[in-house]
């Protein structure tokens, strides 16, 4: 394609979109990362920028050369980068050669998660700045640069800009980085994170504990998760007490996500509050013993409490978890029952049934690359074809089921990842198996959460997803019943809206449809998480 044949108000489009892409990153690296400044010039070569084949802005040479030789910069990311899996907070993108490579990971990433894109090429950053507008994750402190021949000295820099921002778990190579550009990249950074590890771990502060409790640090996640949100709760019932002078941690963003900044956080405050996160879950030392720890326990695994500290309470949101309690090293004197607070919501509509849960399309393409073991790729294909026909048959125990499934096909647990088969098969199963059932007995049904608009069999009782505590509250309000989202018989966060509640068990689909119309009354009145309740456990100090 000669540049003289180039469609003359398209190349006008692309170059105004190149540099406003420029000028908003620009913008937020000034900001962020002010070293980074100095390093950045504009291309030295001469470059025409366009769309790409796949729509993408990306440039063309003076020869008439693609950017990194591809004219599908978008499509040829998502193939890269398809079966990318993060588990951890940080990674590190090794030496990508166009911009669409680190918008895709982006793409991929869950919000509370950041990248750093390393690389030695001094040309490629300011190509990528023209290409796609990254200003939006920069300031979410989602992504960070290293680029340059002192692109080691950039990220000594960054860690010690940002104590908070854990150092990357993982390293990220995609196809386009030679192993003679990679190798020594891992190797010197790897020297930087330990060093900066280290040198962390010598600058924590040193709790000093108050004889009076004056401040109080709740652990409050920023990102709403559905039936996830109990840090948001405890933070909201502390801020409501006039008696507590409380702050709150947000350890959903990257760069406050180290012990160090908790530990930092904690350097003015006399006592932690935290949900289903105990003393046993943080590095040792991180806070003195003498620091009153307290724990709202929201879901049926227990921390080790022979790791608590003396004034360390731990509040269950389900009196049924007293024993596993117990038996886990709490103390009668540490453990408090209080559920789920109470929410007032409006008169029910008219007749009508609410399932409020996140789906996913259920899977169909299993193969050698998601399972190590083919016993587990034909465990997948039974679960598949057996629980959309019957979901009833996990619905009252989902860990259970997939014990007695596994046991049928004689899998061992080692090596088994059972929260891949809970969350992507098992739970999705259950959900669409029971809104089937529902649609065809002609009910009227609401589907909340992501993924249901996007199966054609749901997609008309779609209500769209719940992404805020307020839409959640929403959906609650706009249906007269409910079906409990929860595969085992433990008290949800969905008792708290007292609401008719459907809790799906064993049994057939004909008594299933008969529970809808007459649903049970809610759960009796139990005690409620309240400001007096924190304040009492937290009173022998005050």
């Amino acid at each position: 394609m000669a540049q003289s044949t180039l469609h003359a108000p398209l190349l006008n489009d692309a170059r105004s979109a190149a540099m406003r892409n420029f000028s908003a990153n620009l913008g937020a690296l000034a900001e962020l990362q002010p070293e980074l400044i100095g390093i950045i010039r504009r291309p030295a070569e001469e470059w025409t920028w366009i769309y790409g084949r796949d729509g993408a802005l990306t440039a063309l040479s003076s020869d008439n050369q693609w950017l990194s030789d591809c004219s599908l910069p978008r499509r040829a990311a998502e193939e890269m980068l398809k079966n990318l899996n993060l588990s951890g907070r940080v990674s590190a993108l090794l030496a990508p050669v166009h911009a669409w490579q680190i918008r895709r990971m982006l793409e991929l990433m869950p919000p509370d998660q950041a990248v750093i894109v390393i690389t030695p090429d001094a040309s490629f950053l300011p190509m990528a700045l023209h290409c796609v507008d990254f200003s939006e994750e920069l300031f979410a402190h989602r992504l960070f640069f290293a680029s340059g021949e002192n692109y080691a000295q950039q990220l000594t820099s960054l860690f010690d800009q940002y104590p908070g921002l854990p150092t990357p778990s993982v390293f990220i190579r995609p196809p386009t980085t030679l192993e003679h550009i990679a190798q020594p990249l891992i190797e010197s950074s790897t020297q930087i994170f330990t060093k900066s590890n280290a040198s962390r771990s010598d600058r924590a502060p040193v709790h000093q504990p108050r004889a009076d409790i004056q401040r109080v640090c709740v652990i409050a996640p920023s990102i709403f998760r559905l039936w996830q949100d109990a840090g948001t709760v405890l933070a909201d019932v502390l801020a409501s007490s006039p008696a507590l002078d409380s702050v709150s941690f947000d350890p959903d963003r990257p760069t406050s996500a180290s012990n160090l900044a908790l530990a930092t956080a904690m350097r003015d405050c006399d006592a932690l509050v935290a949900a289903n996160y105990a003393r046993a879950h943080a590095p040792a030392k991180m806070l003195s013993p003498e620091t009153p720890w307290i724990t709202w326990i929201t879901l049926p695994t227990l921390p080790d409490g022979s790791k608590s500290a003396p004034h360390d309470r731990i509040i269950l949101a389900d009196p049924t978890w007293a024993k596993l309690a117990l038996d886990a090293g709490w103390t009668k004197e540490q453990i408090s029952i209080a559920a789920w607070p109470a929410v007032q919501l409006p008169p029910p509509p008219a007749d009508s049934i609410g399932l409020i849960a996140d789906t996913l399309p259920i899977r169909t393409d299993i193969d050698s690359e998601t399972f190590k073991y083919s016993s587990h790729m034909v465990l997948w294909e039974l679960i598949a074809n057996e629980l959309p026909n019957n979901p009833l048959l996990a619905a009252e125990n989902a860990e259970a089921y997939l014990d007695s499934r596994m046991t049928q096909l004689s899998i061992s647990p080692e090596g088994f990842n059972r929260s891949f088969f809970i969350e992507h098969l098992i739970m999705p199963a259950v959900h669409q198996g029971l809104a089937r059932w529902i649609m065809s007995a002609k009910l009227p049904l609401k589907l909340f959460g992501n993924g249901w608009d996007l199966l054609p069999e749901f997609s008309a009782h779609s209500s769209g997803p719940v992404e805020s505590r307020q839409s959640l509250l929403h959906a609650a309000a706009s249906v007269q019943r409910l079906i409990s989202p929860a595969l085992d018989n433990t008290l949800h966060p969905i008792d708290a809206f007292r609401r008719p509640l459907i809790r799906p068990t064993k049994g057939t689909k004909e008594t299933f449809l008969r529970t809808l119309s007459n649903p049970p009354p809610p759960h009796p009145t139990r005690p409620i998480l309240t400001p007096d309740l924190l304040q009492s456990l937290l009173h022998p100090k005050i």
